[in-house]
């Protein structure tokens, strides 16, 4: 008889047989993700990407939005402005990266009213010896979800410090817990979902189910009137607490990976139109009858200045977690010269209003908690854009329409980031200080900028949340060449760059030095491989008055330095060191020149004129 032989597998056989049968589905994962990438299947959208012409040269990625999106045909229309920075740090360096949604980005003027923008010119001249970068990432309706996915490439270029103004969009912004293109409500949930959309084999899953899903309806309008999906979210809602959440967790965890980095962080307490921006849902839309002629009488008032402090308060009596009767408390305070009580209202008719366009105020203590636990630095831009208001209170003097800073209010903002830039000290010596008064009228916001940002403007307000039904906007007649510039470049028939040299031209040709100095300026910081601009900058510098001189020089030698065989402009960097004193640079410029062009006129004549003077 043959003896039976026990076939049933040893212990340590079975943990075998089961960790191969639990590897075997993962093995085909990774196997199928290799595949689809080998086959060049799928996209990164990588934050930064190189410059085709200048392989030196970096920029963000026009189609990054598109990262947040399982369908990239379904992404907004909105980018980062164009904006070129050398691939490597260079060891002189000061880089400075902006961070946030629209106002962060400038609109509706664009980067040169951003921070980034008033920041870049104000820092090279505090710097004249270091090569200043400050990176716009910003963009529209964006909020914290970006900023936090960016964070690890933006840590990669070695900022020196982080800017960041950002909070407005967390409930309507992308990914927004009440927008159309709208995450989850669990913060660590969408940041697990972001973080598959990298793998090739998930973008395979979302295109497979793309070929079944309906095409979504193609959607005119604003982007403000597209992204809101939740149009009313009332305060302390479950949806309001999910926000709320949301900026809580990914502000944290912004801060904390910029802090373990050992990476500068200023981020701004948030500013919008207080005063002068009525809620927009402050009522119960269903029940307009009982509060409408009401509401209409307390608008009047602000023109006629009636007494309206009964009505209003019998009108919060009967609404008081309706945003309306606060406001409009808040207006007939202000009438009666309670500013302070004003002040409250105002806060509060932000806070309950239910369409979420504005931060809450409890953003601002968000913003404090989390800088104070990572060593980042608050800047009071709130602040500073109230003490410049009537009564401290932010209204139309500053802002556009709900949110956006005009000109002025955008001069201000750089200025809130520059004292607290200076403040630091970044570890640098500061060895020029430009004045409030001098950089407010060198800005780089240039007049024709300023009008197509008021083209801009105007077209937002045609349209829903600020009037019920969508109106046609209508370009006023052009007045004189600006507006004809600047109605061009907003129908399309230019972009940036063309309307900024159809306005030097102008400028030119009507010898308005100073506006045309800003955009010669302001293409030179645009394009700093390009020596042309460098030299033009410089040169209409020279065309204004003499203190200007000075500041001409660094523009010629970022020139030369770019094209150090050009006699015109070493010619012009020797005489710009000559007639501004600065004799030895004079001299060596004018040997170098002798050297490239023997026997020039110009290089002998500063040579003799040097010797004179020893």
């Amino acid at each position: 008889m043959t003896p039976s032989h026990d076939k049933t597998p040893s212990g340590d056989r079975k943990i075998l047989f089961t960790a191969i049968a639990i590897a075997i589905p993962f093995a085909l994962l990774l196997l199928t993700e290799g595949i689809l990438r080998l086959a060049g299947f799928g996209d990164d959208y990588p934050l930064f990407v190189p410059l085709e012409q200048q392989p030196d040269y970096l920029q963000p990625n026009p189609d990054v939005i598109k990262r947040f999106f399982s369908d990239p045909d379904h992404a907004p229309n909105v980018s980062i402005d164009t904006g070129y920075f050398l691939a490597e740090k260079p060891e002189n360096g000061l880089r400075i990266v902006v961070q946030g949604g629209s106002s962060a980005a400038g609109f509706p003027y664009g980067k040169n009213a951003s921070p980034a923008g008033m920041l870049q010119q104000r820092l090279s001249r505090s710097h004249p010896g270091n090569a200043v970068e400050v990176i716009l990432t910003a963009m529209s309706a964006v909020n914290s979800y970006t900023l936090l996915e960016f964070a690890d490439e933006i840590i990669a270029i070695e900022p020196d410090a982080v800017v960041i103004y950002a909070g407005h969009n967390e409930f309507l912004g992308v990914l927004g817990v009440g927008s159309t293109l709208g995450g989850g409500r669990s913060p660590a949930m969408t940041r697990f979902v972001l973080g598959l959309r990298d793998l090739r084999l998930y973008q395979a899953v979302q295109a497979l189910i793309g070929v079944f899903r309906p095409a979504p309806e193609a959607r005119s309008g604003t982007l403000m009137a597209n992204v809101a999906g939740e149009r009313s979210i009332a305060k302390d809602s479950e949806l309001y607490r999910a926000g709320v959440r949301q900026f809580t967790d990914n502000l944290d965890a912004l801060l904390k990976r910029y802090a373990a980095a050992g990476i500068r962080v200023f981020i701004g307490t948030l500013a919008s139109n207080e005063k002068d921006q009525p809620p927009f849902l402050g009522m119960p839309p269903d029940r307009a009858g009982e509060w409408r002629e009401t509401i209409d009488a307390l608008v009047v008032s602000d023109d006629t200045g009636t007494d309206t402090l009964a009505e209003a308060r019998g009108l919060v009596d009967l609404y008081p977690d309706w945003a309306s009767p606060h406001y409009y408390l808040g207006r007939a305070k202000l009438r009666s010269g309670d500013t302070s009580a004003a002040r409250q209202a105002f806060y509060q008719a932000i806070d309950l209003d239910r369409l979420r366009f504005r931060a809450p105020q409890e953003f601002r203590d968000i913003i404090h908690d989390a800088a104070q636990r990572h060593r980042a630095t608050v800047v009071d831009t709130h602040a500073h854009l109230a003490a410049a208001s009537e009564h401290g209170l932010i209204g139309y003097r500053l802002m556009l329409e709900h949110l956006h800073p005009n000109a002025e209010g955008y001069y201000l903002m750089g200025e809130a980031f520059y004292d607290a830039l200076r403040a630091d000290g970044l570890g640098l010596e500061w060895r020029s200080n430009i004045s409030p008064a001098v950089f407010r009228e060198q800005q780089p916001l240039t007049r024709i900028e300023i009008l197509h940002g008021s083209y801009r403007v105007g077209q937002l307000m045609k349209d829903w949340p600020f009037v019920e039904t969508r109106e046609e906007y209508v370009l006023p007649d052009p007045a004189d060449r600006e507006e004809e510039i600047a109605q061009a470049w907003y129908r399309g028939e230019l972009d940036w760059l063309g309307a900024m040299n159809e306005g030097l031209k102008f400028y030119q040709r009507n010898y308005d030095f100073k506006e045309a100095s800003k955009i010669a300026i302001n293409l030179a910081d645009a394009f700093p491989f390009e020596a042309q601009p460098q030299h033009l900058a410089g040169m209409m510098l020279v065309q204004q008055a003499n203190p200007q001189g000075r500041r001409a020089i660094p523009y010629f030698h970022r020139a030369v330095t770019l094209k150090p065989d050009n006699v015109l402009y070493l010619t012009t960097l020797a005489r710009a060191y000559t007639i501004n004193g600065f004799p030895d640079a004079a001299r060596t410029a004018a040997e170098r020149l002798l050297r490239l062009s023997p026997g020039n006129e110009m290089a002998v004549q500063i040579l003799e004129h040097l010797d004179k003077g020893q």
